[in-house]
């Protein structure tokens, strides 16, 4: 039989200590694992719009490019070898026939 003198019952805790803090610091993570996620895709997408890129559409225009050849313009390669020669990172020679190859469709 049931005795009053005991006090009433208490009803049992949903979580004991350690699983309560154990479920919380899971969610949190899961909601810090979701603003990484979201920061990384809005870079992504800066960065696709910054080069020029349709964010949606850029797998297609990528392999577009790809598909077409030189993404570069033969200004922008005689440019990029200039840019190259003017910081030391090929020499005149190297500048000279990577021009005329450039020049010549090779």
């Amino acid at each position: 039989m049931l005795s009053f003198e005991e006090g009433p019952l208490a009803p049992a805790p949903l979580f004991e200590g350690g699983l309560f803090v154990l479920s919380i610091a899971v969610v949190g993570l899961l909601v810090l694992l979701g603003f990484l996620f979201v920061a990384f895709i809005v870079r992504s997408h800066r960065a696709a719009k910054r080069a020029g890129i349709d964010p949606f559409a850029s797998e297609a225009q990528i392999i577009a490019q790809a598909l077409s050849g030189s993404a570069l313009t033969l200004e922008q390669r005689l440019a990029e070898l200039d840019d190259l020669h003017r910081r030391g990172l090929i020499s005149t020679e190297e500048r000279t026939t990577a021009r005329q190859q450039v020049l010549s469709g090779a």
